[in-house]
């Protein structure tokens, strides 16, 4: 891996933004990227000439971002298969190429495992927190729970 391995455009720096959260998740994972500003409206030919030479310069994954993205791609056609993501799903986006790299790297499979076993950990704590703050909430009594206040969210 000596090259970028995942191309991340997006339409405007404006979008920026939202896919540094992308930028963060693969730094994260040391997969190697580029990040270009490419506008499919503003500038086709530069985005053909990007997508069509993507191989060749040993990119193996593109993340497009921004909302024009969004709208071309849950319109593709039979035939082009594409994976969408939440708006504002940068992060998951970097995950998805990571786990669709790690299939052929074994260094970038064993980060995403890592990655995972994080998330993994955190989510037994939230529900071990839940719990403990269930049990406490039984030991109220009727009068002492509508004393408190009620939080929406």
């Amino acid at each position: 891996m000596s090259g970028p391995l995942v191309g991340l455009i997006m339409g405007s720096i404006s979008d920026l933004g939202i896919m540094e959260k992308a930028v963060n998740q693969l730094k994260e994972l040391n997969i190697p990227f580029e990040k270009k500003v490419l506008s499919a409206h503003r500038m086709p030919k530069l985005v053909y000439e990007y997508a069509s030479s993507a191989e060749e310069r040993g990119l193996e994954v593109i993340i497009a971002g921004g909302m024009d993205s969004l709208l071309s791609i849950v319109q593709m056609p039979t035939g082009v298969p594409v994976a969408t993501m939440a708006i504002g799903g940068a992060q998951n986006a970097a995950i998805l190429a990571a786990q669709i790299l790690g299939v052929k790297y074994p260094q970038i499979r064993k980060k995403i495992v890592e990655h995972k076993n994080i998330l993994a950990k955190e989510f037994s704590k939230e529900q071990t927190e839940i719990k403990r703050i269930e049990e406490v909430e039984k030991e109220k009594s009727p009068e002492e729970l509508s004393e408190e206040p009620f939080i929406d969210g």
